[in-house]
């Protein structure tokens, strides 16, 4: 049974629960930790630039393109799987020196890339890549931190220069 109220007492009542609602909203949100997605960017750009520098002035220093074989003082680090699949984002049978021609203007020369792979490696490497490539994963920030080392420090004791952007990004 409803006790009757009047319109006054009423208004008085409503604001007092609103306040309550607001309340308990507001500490709901004290309590829900912030998720910061850009670190993980910053993140992967930073082993993105130690990982190219790793491929274009140490492993591959010295010799041609990949794919059209020509000789160049610059090049691009040019994946033969996209760089979006994280499986072979920072694998070594999927990555080599190519110059910009090739990596931009003729969008990886794709069949020419793989040919090469198979040649270089073993036949099939080509195909193992491309399976590897589709196969769902996501790469965890300990595991990031790990390729950032180890590619950072080949560069260091190869006396190669390499300013890292974010010094908070990595262990050391």
């Amino acid at each position: 049974m409803k006790i009757p109220v009047d319109k006054a007492t009423q208004k008085k009542m409503d604001r007092v629960a609103k306040l309550k609602r607001n309340k308990l909203k507001n500490s709901a949100r004290v309590i829900k930790p912030k998720v910061v997605h850009h670190k993980h960017t910053n993140l992967v750009n930073e082993v993105d630039r130690v990982f190219s520098h790793y491929i274009r002035f140490v492993r591959d220093k010295d010799k041609p393109c990949i794919t059209c074989g020509r000789f160049y003082d610059e090049y691009d680090c040019g994946h033969f799987q996209v760089r979006t699949h994280m499986n072979t984002r920072y694998s070594e049978m999927n990555v080599a020196a190519q110059c910009g021609r090739c990596n931009w203007s003729q969008w990886g020369e794709q069949l020419i890339f793989s040919r090469r792979v198979d040649e270089i490696y073993w036949k099939g490497t080509a195909e193992a890549i491309e399976i590897l490539a589709r196969t769902p994963t996501q790469i965890k920030q300990f595991h990031l931190l790990e390729i950032y080392q180890k590619y950072y420090d080949i560069l260091v004791e190869n006396k190669i220069p390499f300013t890292p952007i974010k010094k908070y990004l990595w262990t050391q």
